[in-house]
């Protein structure tokens, strides 16, 4: 888990951020360690609010340990997100994809010089 931990050293990127909570939550799932993989799922969320990965995960472990108005909370807050929210974990095999907008739109400021 050392590998997870070093990413919050090296970035304040709330994108990775996310991604390494929710890759650490993902393995300590496989390792059935269900309550840490939970506190790591709620991290992620943190991170990334609403962000659908993190927050099926979550939730389905909330329905196994039969927290059921948790659960609930948690899927509210992903359907009432906002038009458009992203989750990087579904965003991630686009790669820098992200940025797209952000460089189509330098470059129509350019182009209406």
């Amino acid at each position: 888990m050392q590998q997870f931990d070093r990413t919050e050293r090296l970035t304040r990127n709330p994108d990775l951020i996310y991604l390494s909570r929710f890759y650490r939550g993902q393995a300590l799932l496989r390792a059935k360690r269900d309550d840490e993989a939970m506190n790591a799922f709620r991290a992620a969320l943190i991170a990334r609010p609403a962000s659908q990965s993190a927050s099926t995960a979550f939730a389905a472990l909330l329905v196994k340990a039969e927290r059921y108005a948790d659960a609930q909370a948690v899927m509210k807050a992903l359907l009432d997100a906002p038009p458009g929210s992203t989750d990087p974990n579904i965003e991630y095999v686009h790669g820098d994809d992200r940025f797209w907008p952000y460089w189509l739109g330098l470059l129509h400021a350019e182009i209406k010089k």
